[in-house]
């Protein structure tokens, strides 16, 4: 006779508290390292459509410019599926000058294509960094961020 439930098995990851030079504690891969001053604060960042990529970030207080560029640093390194490619955002544009009836020169600065560019970006987090290899943009709902007080 067959169970109704079907319980699959998985495997689990266990972190020792004890064990504070790791680079995961709870689950959360730390960014910057086990690090705190008295003027910084933590933040966390899920990551994904589900949120399961968690990054924590040590930055200074209500600066989540500076926590957002270290948690980027981090996915570029250890998990880049979860930034746009610049091949899907030169996609992106040309998907918005389709709909803008306007012809897409990639070649051509900022200027000549800023309606491209500003429609391609619409539902995309543009990253400041020009240093990141795997792209340049995140998509805006697959991100959160929460401050972390002492």
């Amino acid at each position: 006779m067959k169970s109704k439930l079907n319980i699959r098995r998985g495997s689990f990851k266990w972190t020792r508290f004890a064990d504070l030079q790791s680079p995961q504690c709870e689950g959360w891969a730390l960014a910057n390292g086990f690090h705190s001053r008295d003027d910084e604060n933590q933040f966390q960042f899920s990551f994904g459509a589900y949120g399961w990529t968690k990054v924590r970030v040590w930055a200074g207080r209500d600066c989540v410019e500076e926590a957002f560029e270290a948690a980027v640093e981090w996915l570029d390194d250890n998990a880049p599926g979860h930034l746009v490619s610049h091949e899907e955002f030169a996609q992106l544009c040309l998907e918005a000058a389709e709909e803008l009836g306007v012809e897409f020169d990639p070649s051509e600065d900022y200027e000549t294509n800023e309606a491209v560019f500003q429609a391609a970006e619409a539902d995309l987090t543009i990253i400041g960094h020009t240093s990141l290899k795997h792209g340049s943009h995140i998509a805006s709902h697959e991100w959160t961020v929460d401050e972390i007080t002492r």
